[in-house]
């Protein structure tokens, strides 16, 4: 695959995984529910949205 197009894919998983993120902690928070589950979806989408945000700037750093 060409780099712009993985570059591509990356910012995109990432962006939705914040989304996601976001999602998931506005449930966990005005659901009702006492359960941490949605906090720890939360927590996972938020951190392989950075970890693929790492990714991609330590792709652009080596060209």
């Amino acid at each position: 695959m060409e780099r712009k197009t993985t570059e591509r894919l990356l910012a995109v998983a990432s962006a939705l995984l914040f989304l996601a993120a976001l999602v998931f902690l506005i449930v966990c928070l005005f659901g009702g529910g006492a359960r941490t589950t949605w906090l720890g979806c939360a927590l996972g989408c938020s951190l392989l949205a950075n970890l693929f945000n790492l990714i991609r700037v330590n792709g652009n750093k080596k060209r």
